[in-house]
């Protein structure tokens, strides 16, 4: 299970916690857990799924990161 020493909100449904060792991770709000059923205080392991004030959050993994499109540009901007 990992320590937190510091969350902060860094959105309307995503957390940003900080690990005593430094490391940072954020979680986005659910309602529900991976099972289908709804969140409790039973389900909170501290690593996967952390509860801060009254809210349930899970952890995003690599895959539900955001990532910059490739893609796009922009030359609305020059210098």
């Amino acid at each position: 299970m990992a320590t937190f020493t510091e969350f902060n909100r860094i959105g309307v449904r995503t957390v940003e916690a900080r690990g005593a060792d430094g490391n940072i991770a954020l979680y986005t709000q659910c309602a529900n857990h991976l099972d289908g059923t709804p969140m409790n205080d039973s389900k909170v392991d501290g690593d996967i799924y952390i509860k801060v004030g009254y809210e349930y959050f899970k952890k995003n993994d690599v895959s539900e990161a955001v990532v910059p499109d490739p893609t796009f540009t922009d030359d609305s901007f020059d210098i």
